[in-house]
């Protein structure tokens, strides 16, 4: 583990107790290297609710691979918070959910390989 992640992790297991107590202490640290790869800052928690609900959503987290996700968050810095607002208050869903939803656009789908029996 390098020394940046166990440094992001040991500081937000003490924020977020919660994220550990769902997730575990190493789905949390996959779900922050995301963040911290994105290089997003400050890290909010609706910023950590996104990223907790795009991977381990069971609709979502088969459909990409986590270190995808770091490129949308990365190039929508600014207009993603904006856009989430206005599908919030559209959708009257909560903030974090927008813009898991915002992000999820912006990411790269894997293709799913599907056999046709013959």
């Amino acid at each position: 583990m390098s020394e940046v992640s166990s440094a992001i992790v040991s500081s937000w297991s003490k924020v977020q107790p919660s994220l550990v107590a769902r997730q575990t202490a190493m789905g949390a640290r996959r779900i922050l290297e995301v963040l911290a790869n994105a290089d997003l800052a400050p890290i909010t928690g609706h910023h950590i609710r996104a990223a907790e609900y795009l991977m381990t959503n069971k609709d979502y987290c088969q459909k990409f691979e986590p270190q995808d996700l770091t490129t949308p968050i990365s190039d929508m810095f600014l207009t993603a918070e904006d856009d989430a607002k206005v599908m919030s208050h559209a959708h009257r869903w909560p903030f974090w959910k927008a813009l898991a939803v915002v992000w999820f656009r912006k990411t790269k789908k894997r293709r799913l390989h599907l056999r046709v029996a013959a």
